[in-house]
Formats: C-alpha cells, sequence, structure tokens
C-alpha cells in the first residue's frame, strides 16, 4: 500500500474512532448526531441561483467569463407587467455565492437575486451520478 493510501486509511480510522466515542459519551445522541450531519453538510453546499433581469444576457456572459460556472436560461412572465423576460439559473458553490452578486449587481442594481439551498447537485462540474 502506498504511503499516500495508508495516511488516508490511518486519518479515516481516527476520524471513525473520534466520532464513536463522541457520539457514546453525548447525553443527547440524537442531537450530537444532528450537529454532526449539519456540520459535514456544509462542505458539500450547493447554492441554486436565479436571477431575473432585463439584462439577463451580459449577466449570463459576466458569470460564465468571470466565475467560469455554467448559466441556463429560462423564459418566464412577469405577472404584474405580463413582459416576457430571461430567467437566469445557476448553482455555484459557497466560495462562488458573493462573486456571482458582485456580477450580477455591477450590471444591473435592479435585478432580482434569488438564492436557495441545495445539496444534491448531479452534473459537470459537481457530483457524478452513482451507479449501483
Amino acid at each position: 500500500m502506498p504511503g499516500t493510501s495508508l495516511g488516508f486509511v490511518l486519518i479515516a480510522a481516527f476520524l471513525h474512532t473520534f466520532w464513536n466515542t463522541l457520539a457514546k459519551k453525548s447525553p443527547r445522541k440524537i442531537t450530537f448526531v444532528w450537529w454532526f450531519i449539519l456540520f459535514l453538510s456544509m462542505f458539500n453546499q450547493r447554492k441554486l441561483v436565479i436571477v431575473i433581469s432585463d439584462k439577463s444576457d451580459v449577466i449570463a456572459k459576466g458569470i460564465m467569463d468571470k466565475i467560469q460556472r455554467g448559466v441556463t436560461l429560462l423564459y418566464g412572465r412577469g405577472g404584474y407587467t405580463g413582459r416576457r423576460k430571461k430567467v437566469l439559473l445557476t448553482v455555484v458553490n459557497n466560495y462562488q455565492l458573493k462573486r456571482v452578486e458582485e456580477v450580477v449587481f455591477s450590471i444591473d442594481l435592479d435585478a432580482f437575486f434569488i438564492t436557495d439551498n441545495t445539496f444534491n447537485v448531479i452534473g459537470r462540474g459537481f457530483s457524478r451520478r452513482k451507479v449501483y
């Protein structure tokens, strides 16, 4: 077994032992497990970003050029005005979220910017589909 692989195995064994010790000594096991899952999910969390703007094409180009993230343009219609608009959709990680916000509002101060937490993103640039 190469040194790197052995190192990963030892680290995994240590973390597993540490986890078991904390879980067994915790007075509220359910609460401990909930906090641990919450902590782990912070590293896999993705943000779904929806932008509604009259300048969606320019914003999409900015996101693709500056952040190297893909963008999908959907077509919508304003409920109040009835005007057709392009709705921009992208998924980013926590580190890229503020950069996307900067791109959007540097182009259109009146943009409508929506973010939502998402965890399971399968596709290019994110997780691969697991085949069982």
